[in-house]
């Protein structure tokens, strides 16, 4: 009996310091809440930097019935800020005021040399790869470091010395360009400098449209295409790889004769040639090659590399997206409004700003995968931040879209 008794007192006991130490530690739960796990890291403005979102505050709430301060926990539930993608182009904001015109290149000039002295040193030091002195009637011209796919053709067009009366003037090209020397030209003291640019994602995805994706019969990147793109980013089968150069030479020479569409990547039905399906490099596998540097081109190099805007002091940098109404007040400015804009050129620029060609944006690097999105924009990173081109911005946008689409 007295044995019981004792290990019923020391069962009491027990329950006593147990339901002490249970209230205690409620105690300091209620005075300190414990952080629950990060929900889930979602992208803000900003590629680079994100908002942890705390979740469970509604489930404590239920668990904790008179919180010692109930001011600390919220009353709404936090948003989620997200990338709404915009899939159209932003609205112009055309001035055909030059007054309002030359303000505007002025602060862009400005904000170049600004942010020039952040850059790395080389940056700062390297020279233009091409300065062309563009003489329209032998006294009146302009100097010009062409980027391609960013309204080089069509501004060299227009200071092409017979514009009126010779068709090639219409697209000179660059190659014309060279062969006649102008570039060799030394420009009168004081003429005008002028630099055009444009978004990195609007001008690679155009370099690869125009000169990867579509193989025209002629076009002169087809072995590199092959060569440098396909033999090193295109998958193929162990079984194939002992005939990798007899398949790559097949694949080159059948693109010559298949018929091609500018933005369309053909497949040829039937072949179980790995290089033939598609024909062409895809955009993957094209933005591979661009970031591991393997071949490059000034179709797609970067503008600040370039044009060196650090070390040349361009007077007008103009932007593509906005280049029909820039451009003829550039030609106003310097005294060259007698130039007429090339209608057909003119429509080819316009393009560019429509719905579709911008949505374009969100289609094709959609197909990559969020690291190597955010690769694409570091490799840039230098355009973006010297022309003011919110890259992180965009990008954000298609891993959103990507997101919403399941891709």
């Amino acid at each position: 009996m007295i044995q019981t008794t004792h290990g019923n007192l020391i069962k009491i006991l027990y329950l006593i310091v147990y339901t002490m130490v249970v209230m205690t530690l409620g105690a300091i739960l209620l005075n300190h809440p414990i952080s629950e796990p990060v929900k889930k890291t979602i992208c803000s403005n900003d590629v680079h930097q994100y908002s942890e979102v705390v979740a469970g505050y509604e489930d404590r709430q239920k668990d904790v019935l008179e919180p010692t301060n109930p001011a600390q926990l919220p009353t709404e539930p936090i948003s989620e800020p997200v990338c709404e993608p915009r899939l159209k182009p932003t609205p112009t904001n055309c001035s055909t005021d030059s007054e309002t015109f030359l303000k505007l290149i002025k602060e862009r000039r400005e904000l170049v040399q600004e942010r020039c002295k952040s850059l790395k040193q080389y940056r700062q030091d390297s020279v233009p790869s091409e300065k062309w002195f563009l003489d329209k009637t032998g006294n009146q011209g302009i100097v010009y470091c062409p980027i391609f796919k960013a309204a080089s053709s069509f501004t060299e067009a227009h200071f092409c010395p017979p514009y009126f009366s010779a068709n090639i003037c219409a697209d000179i090209g660059a190659a014309q360009w060279r062969k006649k020397g102008v570039n060799k030209k030394k420009a009168p003291t004081g003429t005008p400098k002028l630099l055009t640019v444009r978004n990195p994602f609007d001008r690679v995805l155009s370099a690869y449209r125009d000169k990867i994706q579509a193989l025209k019969p002629n076009n002169p990147y087809r072995e590199p295409i092959f060569n440098e793109i396909v033999r090193h980013h295109r998958f193929i089968s162990f079984e194939d790889r002992s005939k990798r150069d007899k398949l790559l030479n097949e694949a080159k020479e059948m693109s010559k004769t298949i018929p091609y569409e500018r933005g369309v990547s053909v497949y040829v039905n039937g072949s179980t040639n790995p290089y033939l399906n598609p024909v062409s490099a895809t955009f993957p596998e094209f933005i591979k090659n661009l970031l591991t540097d393997h071949w490059q081109n000034e179709h797609w190099s970067e503008m600040t590399e370039r044009c060196a805007p650090c070390k040349e002091n361009y007077e007008y940098i103009l932007k593509t997206e906005d280049y029909m109404c820039e451009f003829p007040m550039f030609l106003d400015v310097i005294g060259a409004s007698d130039i007429k804009i090339d209608n057909k050129k003119k429509s080819n620029i316009n393009d560019a700003r429509k719905d579709s060609q911008y949505a374009d944006v969100f289609e094709y690097y959609g197909q990559l995968a969020d690291d190597t999105i955010d690769a694409f924009v570091q490799w840039f990173k230098d355009d973006c931040f010297l022309f003011d081109y919110d890259c992180e911005r965009l990008a954000c946008e298609i891993k959103e879209w990507k997101n919403r689409n399941n891709l």
